[in-house]
């Protein structure tokens, strides 16, 4: 495995996501929510295996609790690098007490579920319709005050949208990002903003990779505005076919070898899709033909279709 420091913490190039291990999720998933005998067999082999970094967070339903009963009791001298997220709500979001006291209560109630003292990286799930620079006024104060209590380690935020990252990237505080990107995804690549990131010291971790299993589903089978993705998904696997490798390594490839980022996070539902991804962070590099066959495949994709939470809108 391999692993990138940061801001004084070891993190694998693989960060599991575990919201799949406390609910139903993902368009592809037909097996549904692994058992908890399953879910610990699952935690087991990716931390036997070398991915320290457990993505969570206390509103993916029984996840934190999960992982709390696993790392509850010391393995070895290893210690998990777990991230988790918390929400404020949005009416609030101008009222410094009650957001205060709504970000105190939420951290309080993951590190009674993960059964920890203190978590290593917090961050903060914006809401998509908060503007980014109001956060820069609000946030800060709230963080300094969850690390000077002891609570957190690391401070940052989990967006949707890449572009706000330019405002955001200038407070110290933030200093982890959560962001989507994917072979279809290409906002964050962009904005130009990775170096920036990079030159900030700052951790940044890549989420749908796969796009919640969209690159798996059989594109004729697609409904609603996803009907849209299918001449890109067939695109998808014609370079796939011609770089001969499956539309999965594509896939990952693609993030994994995007300059800037420090772990990708992947979900699994069973101990062999932990296997998989390992195999895959040790797959082939991608051509250069093949790089600029994607760009130019997904230059006009909707977003309607890169974004999961317009597909039911």
């Amino acid at each position: 495995m391999e692993y990138v420091n940061k801001a004084g913490l070891h993190i694998s190039r693989l960060t599991l996501g575990t919201v799949a291990l406390g609910m139903n999720y993902g368009i592809s998933n037909d097996s549904g929510q692994p058992s908890d005998q399953e879910s610990q067999e699952i935690l087991s082999t990716a931390f036997d295996l070398g991915i320290n970094t457990f993505d969570t967070a206390n509103d993916y339903g029984c996840a934190e609790a999960l992982i709390g009963k696993y790392f509850g009791h010391p393995k070895n001298e290893r210690e998990p690098v777990i991230v988790t997220k918390f929400k404020l709500n949005a009416k609030d979001i101008f009222n410094r007490k009650k957001i205060r006291e709504e970000a105190l209560k939420s951290i309080q109630a993951s590190l009674r579920s993960l059964q920890i003292k203190q978590v290593p990286i917090v961050l903060y799930h914006k809401d998509e319709h908060v503007p980014a620079g109001i956060l820069m006024d609000i946030l800060p104060p709230i963080f300094a005050e969850l690390k000077k209590e002891g609570l957190v380690n690391i401070t940052g935020i989990s967006l949707y949208y890449p572009n706000e990252i330019e405002t955001l990237v200038k407070e110290d505080l933030f200093q982890a990002f959560q962001i989507p990107m994917n072979v279809f995804d290409w906002r964050l690549i962009r904005t130009g903003m990775l170096p920036a990131l990079n030159r900030s010291d700052k951790i940044v971790f890549i989420r749908s990779v796969f796009l919640q299993g969209l690159f798996f589903m059989n594109a004729a089978s697609l409904k609603g505005k996803l009907t849209g993705a299918e001449k890109y998904l067939n695109g998808l696997k014609h370079i796939a076919q011609q770089e001969g490798i499956s539309v999965t390594q594509l896939a990952f490839s693609f993030v994994r070898d995007t300059e800037g980022i420090t772990s990708l996070i992947f979900g699994a539902v069973n101990t062999r899709q932990i296997k998989e991804n390992i195999h895959l962070l040790n797959g082939p590099s991608l051509s250069a033909k093949a790089r600029n066959d994607i760009e130019t495949l997904v230059f006009d994709i909707p977003e309607d279709i890169i974004v999961p939470g317009k597909w039911l809108n």
